[in-house]
């Protein structure tokens, strides 16, 4: 099996990983704020990665300079302790397919800030998936999103693009190859839930169910998942990664009514199938060649 099918299959494996991600939130929400979900599970999973990057990766941290540690500690802060926080944040609102199907905007806004940051130019087609997501956002939402809604829908997106630069930040790291996934999992993820440990305390006593949930996120979805997602990074393209990333929003729209009973319309369906059309434009319009140069 070649490294690229390898990449491929792994990022498969996390998209299906992280489609049960926002259902399972959304029951543990009963016990603990989005905050306190977000920081344990992220301190667990880094407290899983540390020892095992210590083992693994130890001459690579040594090679690290101070630039690397910046983007690091950068990409903590966007990833998780921004990101992530606010996409659990606004998925207290939101049905999680809703949220699920607002990750659709990650690749777009990489392709935004590919054209903003690294002065990459989309070319015709991906400027045409761009405008086909557009759409698909409209449809999902019924054309109209109510007030309630906004506020949880802008949150997120906020969310997104904080997601979209930690994104850029780990390929050109990945690319270079001078950083293993253990250390551009390890060390951001660390960092970023230390920062939320500070704001999240104290925590509640917790169910058993509640707990289960907690050790499967911790464990299952960030420490081995976010692994796997580093690694395949390494072997594909950027386009190949968003398109696959964009899968998630469909396992979430399976798993949502058996979880929590969520139904999704057939107008959702139609919105979510029209918006991933677009990424999948999107991808194939270019390869981003500027994510491996001036992030370095």
């Amino acid at each position: 099996m070649s490294k690229r099918l390898l990449a491929f299959l792994q990022a498969l494996l996390v998209v299906l990983l992280w489609s049960a991600s926002p259902p399972l939130s959304k029951i543990a929400y009963a016990e603990l704020a989005p905050v306190q979900l977000t920081a344990l599970r992220f301190w667990g999973a880094a407290i899983v990665l540390l020892p095992m990057m210590w083992v693994h990766s130890r001459p690579v941290v040594r090679r690290l300079g101070r630039r690397d540690w910046l983007q690091l500690i950068l990409m903590g802060i966007l990833g998780f302790s921004l990101g992530n926080t606010i996409l659990y944040i606004g998925l207290e609102t939101l049905p999680s397919t809703t949220t699920s199907f607002l990750l659709n905007g990650i690749p777009i806004a990489t392709i935004l800030l590919g054209l903003l940051i690294l002065g990459e130019k989309p070319d015709w087609m991906q400027w045409g998936g761009l405008f086909v997501t557009v759409i698909g956002g409209l449809v999902f939402f019924g054309w109209r999103i109510e007030f309630d809604q906004a506020y949880a829908v802008g949150l997120s997106l906020v969310g997104v693009l904080a997601i979209s630069l930690h994104g850029i930040l780990a390929r050109g790291m990945t690319r270079s190859e001078r950083i293993d996934p253990y250390t551009l999992t390890a060390i951001p993820m660390g960092v970023g839930s230390l920062i939320l440990m500070v704001f999240a305390w104290p925590f509640p006593r917790l169910s058993w169910p509640v707990l289960a949930i907690l050790a499967w996120l911790m464990l299952i979805n960030s420490a081995i998942a976010f692994v796997l997602w580093n690694h395949a990074l390494k072997h594909m393209q950027a386009f190949e990664i968003s398109i696959t990333s964009n899968l998630m929003p469909i396992g979430t729209a399976l798993l949502a009514p058996l979880l929590l009973q969520e139904p999704m319309t057939g107008t959702g369906w139609l919105g979510m199938l029209i918006s991933l059309a677009g990424v999948v434009l999107v991808g194939f319009g270019g390869r981003s060649p500027g994510l491996k140069s001036r992030m370095l």
